[in-house]
């Protein structure tokens, strides 16, 4: 039986998927950005504003660090690397699968909600919510790329952070 290894094309995909999720921590930070509950009507900050300024600087760490190192590693992906990209179902079909999900759970459009030019607009909590929730799958498998773990672990916190104290 033939190994079966990703392409340095399979791992420029998993880097993009890396940048929108950096992207939509940056936008979070901003003191513009704010949820839309369709439940409750409200209009919440993506960020708790006492959490902000500490959100700020962990987010700014981790692009400096954790996001850098992981776009490197995908960038010049080795050999080694595309087999666990491989590994994890990031090639062929289960790429292609994976890419669609994260697509109908609204990448795009949070990605397009979410870049720089925007400012800080809205955005529907549902249609966050399911991106994260997509996101979130997604990450697990590519814990084995250095800096990813450290990037799901701050998405999990923001999830968290905006959902109500018990």
């Amino acid at each position: 039986m033939e190994d079966i290894v990703a392409t340095q094309a399979d791992a420029d995909q998993v880097n993009a998927l890396v940048a929108d999720a950096a992207q939509v921590l940056d936008w979070c930070a901003l003191t513009e950005a704010q949820l839309d509950d369709e439940v409750s009507g409200e209009v919440i900050p993506a960020m708790p504003v006492e959490l902000r300024e500490s959100y700020r600087a962990a987010v700014g760490q981790l692009r400096e660090f954790q996001v850098r190192l992981a776009q490197q590693a995908l960038a010049d992906a080795d050999q080694r690397l595309l087999s666990l990209l491989a590994s994890a179902g990031w090639e062929g079909p289960l790429l292609e699968f994976k890419l669609g999900v994260l697509e109908r759970s609204g990448r795009s459009a949070v990605v397009d909600a979410t870049a720089p030019s925007r400012g800080g607009v809205r955005i529907r909590r549902r249609l966050l919510g399911s991106f994260l929730g997509a996101l979130n799958a997604a990450l697990d498998s590519l814990r084995f790329v250095p800096g990813v773990a450290a990037i799901k672990e701050l998405k999990d916190f923001v999830e968290k952070a905006q959902r109500p104290a018990p």
